[in-house]
């Protein structure tokens, strides 16, 4: 597959739509006739340039001592309840 050249402009108005529309990105991909992973580079790229924040995935996160201590209280109350 022959590498594509294309505008700013369209690059641009492409991202928009992605951005604003109802559609997924994949569907529009497609009726564009692009590569998926291009638009999302495309969409990427134009984030970082104007400073738009990202969904990033959530790390983990240590449980709270109080989350802690429930866990481990389930449990006990569990073991306390086969034995009887």
């Amino acid at each position: 597959m022959a590498n594509k050249k294309y505008t700013q402009e369209f690059k641009d108005s492409t991202v928009q739509l992605a951005l604003n529309s109802e559609k997924k990105t994949s569907t529009i991909a497609k009726d564009l006739d692009l590569n998926l992973k291009t638009l999302y580079l495309w969409i990427s790229t134009y984030k970082k340039v104007n400073n738009i924040p990202t969904k990033t995935r959530k790390s983990f996160q240590e449980p709270t001592r109080k989350e802690s201590l429930c866990y481990k209280m389930k449990w006990w109350l569990r073991d306390k309840q086969k034995i009887v």
